[in-house]
């Protein structure tokens, strides 16, 4: 449950691509030059190093809030709510932590360090993909989500030691609409795959709202409430309780 709602999150913050050249003009080059323009036509996160989003998670009966806390460069946090049950994970640019009111704080180390370390550089409100990746390639068309769509395989660089995303993103809108992510979890690789939709504008910058996620037969329903964009968060945010420090 808790590494669904992660990525259901996580997924919900990527990237929005403007393709609007012809098939035999495009490659990965120009959809990522059309990536920023499109995601962020003002360029105002050029200057924002902070985001927090707020979503409302729903998988089967259970009902949750969470945030998710980002700072540039790799700084990441996400805290999920249940009625009685309180779930924190975070990265502060060296180490990992989590915290489960349940069974107590914990510090993260091997493929779960590396994971969260890889989304937090990911999700950085001014991040840059030619950064973390050390190769993407356009691989045609397809379909998804009933819309033709460019086809994208990203490698991350090997500092990240991460599976490759591939990206759907519809030809018409340049919107993704779906997401392929591996996550190695030490004992097995399993994909997840995120659809999005209803994008919608925050401050100038679209995001998409919906977002229906399946791993292992399951599906998690996010829905996105507000993004605040900014440089209102300290490292201190993101710092572990006391007994990890």
């Amino acid at each position: 449950m808790r590494r669904i709602i992660l990525l259901a999150a996580i997924s919900s913050c990527l990237f929005v691509f403007g393709c609007k050249t012809t098939e035999s003009k495009s490659t990965a080059d120009t959809v990522i030059d059309k990536m920023q323009t499109s995601l962020d036509p003002q360029g105002k996160l050029d200057q924002m190093s902070c985001a927090v989003y707020q979503y409302k998670v729903r998988s089967g009966t259970q009902n949750a809030a969470m945030t998710m806390y980002l700072k540039a460069p790799d700084k990441i946090k996400f805290v999920t709510k249940f009625d009685d049950r309180v779930f924190v994970k975070s990265f502060n640019g060296k180490d990992g932590w989590e915290y489960y009111n349940k069974t107590g704080l914990r510090k993260l180390a091997g493929c779960e360090l590396n994971e969260i370390k890889f989304q937090g550089a990911m999700l950085s409100p001014n991040v840059r993909l030619q950064k973390l990746f050390k190769n993407i390639k356009l691989d045609g068309k397809a379909e998804s989500a009933g819309q033709e769509c460019w086809k994208m395989v990203c490698y991350p660089l090997a500092k990240f030691k991460s599976q490759p995303v591939t990206l759907f993103i519809a030809t018409q809108t340049g919107f993704l609409v779906e997401l392929i992510e591996k996550h190695d979890t030490c004992s097995e690789v399993i994909d997840i795959k995120t659809f999005l939709g209803d994008y919608k504008d925050f401050d100038g910058v679209k995001v998409p709202t919906k977002l229906i996620s399946q791993v292992n037969g399951s599906l998690v329903e996010s829905t996105l409430i507000d993004v605040k964009w900014g440089n209102m968060l300290t490292d201190d945010d993101f710092t572990p309780p006391q007994p990890l420090r």
